[in-house]
C-alpha cells in the first residue's frame, strides 16, 4: 500500500514505463497511526469516498478503510487528471466541501475522449467500495 498516489509520485523509466516513488508514508506507519495522521498527510483531493467518512465500531474504535482500494481510488484521480487536464471534483480551499463533492458529486467521465481509458476510469473511481476494481 502506497497511500499518497498522485501524478507527482509517478514517473517514467527509460522504457516509458510509469513507476511509482515516495513511499514515505507507507513505510513510516503501520494502519492505525496512518488513519490518526489523516489530517497532516496525504493529498485531500485523491482521499476515496470511504477515507471522508470516519467510521467507528461498536466499541467506538475507528475502523480503517482499505488501503489498496484507497490507492486504486487515487490512482484513477491521477489518470483522470493526467488525461483530461483537471481534476473531477471543483476547486475548494475547504476540506469539508471537498469532502462533499468526493462523496456526494457525480464525475464527468465525459472529459475522458478515449473510451477504453473512460471505462477503466468509472471502475476506478466508482463511489461504492464493492462493486470498485480491484
Amino acid at each position: 500500500v502506497h497511500r499518497d498516489i498522485k501524478p507527482e509520485n509517478i514517473v517514467l523509466n527509460h522504457n516509458k514505463q510509469a513507476i511509482l516513488i515516495d513511499f514515505g508514508i507507507s513505510a513510516l506507519m503501520h494502519d492505525e497511526e496512518y488513519e490518526k495522521s489523516l489530517n497532516t498527510v496525504g493529498t485531500y483531493i485523491y482521499y476515496s469516498p470511504e477515507m471522508c467518512v470516519k467510521r467507528k465500531n461498536s466499541s467506538g474504535k475507528a475502523v480503517l478503510s482499505d488501503g489498496a482500494k484507497n490507492d486504486l481510488w487515487a490512482l484513477g484521480i491521477s489518470f483522470f487528471r493526467i488525461l483530461s487536464g483537471r481534476y473531477p471534483y471543483e476547486a475548494t480551499e475547504s476540506v469539508e466541501e471537498l469532502k462533499k463533492f468526493i462523496l456526494f458529486s457525480p464525475i464527468d467521465f465525459g472529459l475522458i475522449k478515449n473510451e477504453s481509458a473512460r471505462d477503466l476510469l468509472k471502475k476506478m473511481l466508482c463511489k461504492d467500495l464493492e462493486l470498485r476494481a480491484q
